[in-house]
């Protein structure tokens, strides 16, 4: 009888510990930060990348780092094994600086690098083969401009056999980045170029040069306009558009791509 009353003894006091265990589980799930609800962080590496460039470029958007961006920056930058300080700081410096990406700017010295990148980047374009159609001045006054400036800045056609081929090619240059990520556009920017290559049926490509002097950035990117619907990217999303920086431009026409 005693052996009967430990057994049954034994299986109330394990129901008990189960139970407690159940409760624990269930209290702890309740009071899980809120901000790992809103995030649903996801389970690879380049989800959670892709999730922290698209946080990045909504902050940009509107020129404001809410409480809950900085959140969500700083969880998914941790995730992704980045600094968030860093990156936090660089969007407030790309903030500051984001007069630069003023395509109706007065002249000034971001412009002068914008426009020696854009040299460099003409240079890249054997003259045997390639020619300049238009090349955007972005000049105005009084808020008044030519329409041609909201399009890429350069424009060209490539001439084999009698025969041309259109392509259009927006430059943008950008010091070394204190992180990982980069903004190769802002948003509108990104839009519009897209927007200019399917109505214009002429392929259009960002040549991204970071670091060293716009007339001689370290590092070259040529990116097809459609590769990307977020403008802020970590840099190993960009390395299969990496090009060699001494080596003029090839261009595709059957495949439109330009390398």
């Amino acid at each position: 009888m005693s052996k009967m009353l430990g057994i049954f003894l034994i299986g109330i006091g394990t129901s008990f510990i189960l139970g407690g265990i159940w409760v624990l589980t269930q209290t702890s799930a309740a009071q899980k930060p809120e901000v790992a609800q809103v995030l649903e962080i996801p389970g690879s590496q380049q989800n959670v990348l892709d999730s922290l460039s698209l946080v990045i470029s909504t902050a940009m958007m509107d020129g404001v780092i809410t409480p809950k961006e900085e959140i969500s920056i700083r969880e998914y930058a941790s995730q992704a094994g980045e600094n968030p300080d860093q990156i936090l700081r660089q969007i407030k410096q790309d903030l500051e600086d984001s007069s630069e990406e003023s395509e109706t700017e007065l002249i000034d010295k971001n412009q002068k690098a914008g426009y020696d990148f854009e040299k460099f980047i003409v240079a890249k374009f054997d003259k045997k083969y390639f020619t300049i159609q238009n090349w955007a001045s972005d000049k105005f006054v009084d808020g008044r401009y030519a329409e041609a400036n909201l399009h890429p800045d350069i424009q060209l056609t490539l001439k084999l056999d009698g025969v041309g081929y259109p392509l259009a090619v927006e430059c943008k240059w950008r010091k070394k980045p204190a992180s990982e990520f980069v903004q190769f556009a802002n948003p509108d920017q990104l839009k519009r170029y897209q927007e200019f290559e399917t109505k214009s049926g002429n392929p259009v490509f960002i040549a991204l040069g970071i670091g060293g002097k716009p007339s001689a950035p370290k590092s070259l990117y040529i990116i097809p306009i459609q590769a990307f619907q977020n403008p802020v990217q970590h840099l190993d999303n960009l390395s299969k558009y990496k090009k060699d920086i001494d080596k003029l431009f090839f261009y595709d026409q059957e495949n439109q791509i330009l390398r």
